[in-house]
């Protein structure tokens, strides 16, 4: 549980931290705007409007980025006390992580849950220990046989031989228990049923966890490949607005506006990137492996 919570902790803080540097990026392109803005309302080329929109949305993104920082702050704290580390350790998390889209067929895994999944393993354990219990039980109808044999020696009686042996058989066995014998067989059989359909309902349950999880996968997946192609979109149109600002064309504020979205493409990728990490965690628990 530990491994999977960090595996999981550390997905969330690295594309926090991606979304806080799209915010940084976004207020410095506010800022830039704001700047052009308060310039072109003196050269009354701008409505004082549009300069009041530009401030406010300047604010939005200094907000948007507080935000960010009181969720880094968080995770972390909860990672350091996941890994054991003073609270305020600043750990730097390395972004490439492997995002790998290989999983195994669906009906494998299956296969693979159904005999390695801890339920599935624990049901199974229940039954035979339900059916040991159930095999002592009728066990009880058996008489208890004891079989003997022994050397004497005497010479305290003159007409019995000195030297003799004796064998037999001792058995014994209760007529009457009041039904004792018989209820406890029945209760045992009762216990065999109950922990039967306990297993069933559990590989019922991890079939159709399975199905939801790989549900996920393909719709995780298919977002990663949009975002990827859009992440690809945005760093062209950055690219662009770079050499239109070397060349004069576009301001400051839209070339720091294009770097933005950029970047927010970019931990949108991660973000989805992120989501099919932990639907294959997700698998590998109920496959029944213990870490990532």
């Amino acid at each position: 549980d530990v491994a999977f919570r960090v595996h999981e902790l550390y997905y969330r803080v690295l594309a926090t931290q991606m979304q806080r540097q799209a915010a940084d990026l976004q207020i410095a392109s506010g800022s830039e705007n704001l700047n052009e803005s308060t310039e072109q309302v003196k050269n009354g080329s701008l409505l004082q409007v549009d300069l009041v929109e530009s401030r406010a949305n300047l604010l939005e993104a200094k907000q948007t980025l507080l935000t960010y920082d009181l969720q880094i702050s968080d995770l972390s704290i909860e990672l350091n006390d996941l890994l054991g580390l003073p609270l305020n350790t600043k750990l730097a998390l390395d972004p490439d992580v492997n995002v790998a889209l290989d999983v195994p067929p669906r009906e494998e895994s299956v296969r693979t849950a159904l005999d390695n999944n801890p339920e599935v393993k624990e049901a199974q354990q229940q039954l035979s220990k339900a059916q040991a219990a159930h095999a002592a039980a009728k066990a009880e109808y058996i008489p208890d046989v004891t079989a003997f044999a022994r050397y004497s020696y005497q010479n305290g009686v003159p007409f019995v031989d000195r030297n003799f042996g004796t064998f037999g058989i001792h058995l014994s066995y209760d007529l009457f228990d009041g039904g004792k014998r018989r209820a406890l067989v029945r209760e045992r059989r009762d216990e065999i049923s109950e922990a039967e359909e306990n297993l069933k309902r559990i590989k019922d349950e991890v079939e159709v966890r399975i199905a939801a999880i790989y549900n996920r996968l393909e719709i995780t997946r298919a977002l990663v490949e949009v975002k990827q192609e859009y992440f690809t979109a945005r760093q062209e149109s950055a690219h662009l607005a770079e050499d239109q600002f070397k060349q004069g064309i576009t301001l400051a504020s839209q070339r720091d506006a294009s770097r933005a979205q950029a970047m927010k493409a970019r931990a949108g990728l991660l973000d989805a990137s992120l989501a099919y990490l932990l639907a294959r965690n997700d698998l590998t628990r109920t496959l029944g492996a213990t870490a990532p």
